[in-house]
């Protein structure tokens, strides 16, 4: 029995001594295990919550008429570099990225322009800035505009407009828009004051012929136009010069009636503008076809051969001018007085060439109407009676 229930208490002293070499494994297991003794005290941190960025924002002007352009500049704080999106026409889309922009506002209206702020850790902050735009009327109107046909390539257009409204108006020019034209520059009317109608000029190139709609704009206004643009005429240079020929030979001898008519005692003395217009027209188109400015040749060649016309007709009709007795005496004022020499009275007017009376210079008759040269000149003619009937041969 003894040994029998030794047996049993040696078993039982084993598996007693078993369970304590496992539990003293399991415990040095879990107490020299770095990783879980450990794994409470190195988690993640979490991420630190992102701070609202501070935004200051100004705006030049924050009110005014359309077109209104406004300057923004932003100050603000956060780790740099930072980025800027700017909205300015609430569609809810970047319209610029730069830090101080600037914006016009063509249209009035209320606009609440918006700027997102974002530094280099992701911190953000936003500003809306409220802009107010009205509408602007300077009375300005446009009368009219000339030519309204031109050649295609560069031309000037002159611009007629009126002020109607209540205030003076300065740096008046206006913007040629159109399709197929290039605006080039434009002239300005420096002061338009109310009622005032003046003209300003614009210079464009126009690269297509047809009929071209577009716009000018004038200070707050805008004015529908249409042009009407066709192809350069192409001139022949020879035919050109040929006709030029025609007519500086046709005003040659023109200009050579015009000095016999002279001399000859014709009233010629208006007539001598047209004469140096011609000689001065003569001498543009001369130079044009020399530069080959063909069109401009053309243009002036047809505008001197008018003017060779008009002189023409006023040289056809030229009057010859009626001398007076007194005008007269003193244009033959030295032979009057050679002749009152020789004859010794007044009537030497009247001399006797081959029984005839003939006065000087001329074959007509000339008598001073006064009682005393009636006498005097009816002796004289009754003694050139006499003396014919003297030289009468006898039969």
């Amino acid at each position: 029995m003894v040994c029998k229930h030794g047996g049993v208490v040696i078993l039982a002293v084993i598996v007693l001594l078993f369970s304590f070499i496992v539990v003293a494994d399991d415990a040095a297991v879990v107490t020299n295990d770095p990783v879980v003794n450990d794994s409470a005290n190195n988690s993640i941190p979490p991420p630190p919550a992102l701070v609202p960025l501070s935004i200051s924002v100004t705006a030049n002007p924050l009110s005014g008429t359309a077109p209104l352009m406004v300057q923004f500049i932003t100050a603000s704080t956060g780790k740099l570099p930072l980025t800027y999106q700017w909205d300015f026409n609430n569609d809810h889309l970047a319209d610029s990225s730069l830090q101080n922009p600037s914006y016009t506002f063509e249209t009035a209206g209320i606009y609440n322009v918006s700027l997102l702020v974002t530094d280099v850790e992701g911190n953000t902050g936003s500003q809306n800035t409220i802009i107010s735009v009205t509408t602007y009327d300077s009375g300005l109107n446009l009368s009219s505009y000339f030519p309204t046909t031109i050649t295609k390539g560069q031309n000037q257009i002159t611009f007629l407009v009126v002020n109607n409204g209540k205030d003076s108006l300065h740096d008046v020019s206006g913007k040629l828009i159109a399709d197929g034209v290039q605006h080039l520059s434009s002239t300005a009317i420096s002061l338009l004051r109310p009622g005032d109608q003046d003209s300003f000029t614009i210079n464009a190139m126009f690269l297509k012929a047809g009929n071209i709609s577009g716009i000018v704009k004038v200070q707050d206004k805008s004015f529908p136009l249409l042009i009407i643009v066709k192809e350069p005429i192409s001139y022949n240079a020879d035919e050109l010069q040929a006709t030029f020929q025609k007519i500086k030979d046709a005003f040659q001898k023109q200009e050579s009636l015009y000095t016999d008519k002279k001399a000859d005692g014709y009233l010629v003395t208006e007539i001598y503008d047209k004469v140096k217009l011609v000689q001065k027209q003569i001498q543009d188109v001369q130079q044009q076809l020399l530069t080959n400015k063909l069109a401009d040749a053309k243009l002036s060649i047809d505008l001197t051969n008018s003017t060779l016309e008009d002189l023409t007709h006023d040289l056809e009709n030229a009057k010859k001018e009626k001398q007076s007795p007194l005008l007269w005496v003193k244009d033959n004022a030295v032979a009057l007085a050679a002749i009152v020499a020789a004859s010794g009275t007044l009537s030497g007017v009247l001399i006797k060439v081959k029984n005839k009376a003939s006065k000087l210079g001329e074959n007509v008759k000339m008598k001073i109407n006064t009682p005393a040269r009636k006498k005097e000149d009816e002796e004289v003619s009754s003694t050139i009676a006499s003396e014919g009937k003297k030289e009468e041969p006898k039969v």
